[in-house]
C-alpha cells in the first residue's frame, strides 16, 4: 500500500516541477518581450498628435446648474465645467509602453496629462449623476450617464446606472446599445461590464 501512495508522491512532485518551471519560462519570455518593446518605444521620435480623438463638449449643453445647496455637487458641476477647457484624450486600455510607440517618448507626458483630464471627467460624470439620480433628477441623471458612455467610459458604474433607469423607463431594448457599446471598451474592464450588463437583461442579443 506504501508503494502507490510513494510513486504518487514522485509523480506529482515531479509534475509540480515541470509546471513551475514551464510557468517561468513564459514569465521569462514576457518578461523579455516587454522590454525590447520598451526599449524600442524609447527611442520613437516625437510625433504628430493630430489623429488623437480628442473629447470635446459644450458644457452649457450638459444639466450643471442643479442641486445649488450641495456643495459636493456643485464643486463637481464646476469641475466637469472646466475640464470643457482642457485637452482630453480616452487612452484607457494603452500602457505607457504602447504610447511611445505610437507618438513618441516626447509626447508621453502630454498624453498621459490628456488621458488625466478623461479620467477626471468620467469619474466625476458618475459621481454627479449619482447625486442627480439620487435626488429624483433621473432625466438629468441620464443625460450625464449617455454622455459618459458615448465616450467610451469603463465606469461599470456608469453602465449598471444607466442600465437600470432604461430597465425602469420599460425601455430594455436599449441595454442591447449599451452592451455594443461596452464591448467597445479598450482594456480590462470591458468583459466585466458586458457581463454584467448581460446579467442585468439576459434576453440582449
Amino acid at each position: 500500500m506504501k508503494f502507490p501512495i510513494f510513486a504518487s508522491i514522485i509523480l506529482f512532485t515531479l509534475w509540480l516541477g515541470f509546471a513551475v518551471q514551464r510557468s517561468k519560462n513564459v514569465t521569462d519570455k514576457s518578461l523579455d518581450e516587454f522590454w525590447k518593446r520598451e526599449a524600442l518605444a524609447n527611442h520613437v521620435r516625437k510625433k504628430p498628435l493630430d489623429d488623437l480623438k480628442y473629447i470635446t463638449y459644450d458644457p452649457n449643453s450638459l444639466p450643471l446648474t442643479l442641486l445649488e445647496k450641495d456643495e459636493t455637487a456643485v464643486d463637481l458641476q464646476n469641475l466637469i465645467h472646466h475640464l470643457a477647457t482642457e485637452k482630453i484624450v480616452n487612452l484607457s486600455g494603452y500602457s505607457n509602453t504602447d504610447i511611445k510607440l505610437q507618438y513618441g517618448t516626447a509626447n508621453l507626458r502630454t498624453l498621459s496629462a490628456y488621458d488625466q483630464n478623461y479620467t477626471l471627467l468620467a469619474r466625476n460624470l458618475n459621481r454627479l449623476a449619482e447625486r442627480y439620480y439620487n435626488a429624483g433628477y433621473i432625466q438629468e441623471a441620464k443625460t450625464l450617464l449617455e454622455f459618459a458612455v458615448s465616450t467610451e467610459t469603463d465606469v461599470s458604474g456608469t453602465y449598471k446606472m444607466l442600465a437600470g433607469i432604461y430597465l425602469d423607463e420599460k425601455n430594455p431594448e436599449k441595454i442591447d446599445q449599451l452592451i455594443k457599446s461596452a464591448s467597445q471598451i479598450r482594456g480590462i474592464m470591458c468583459k466585466p461590464i458586458v457581463r454584467m450588463l448581460q446579467e442585468l437583461y439576459p434576453y440582449s442579443d
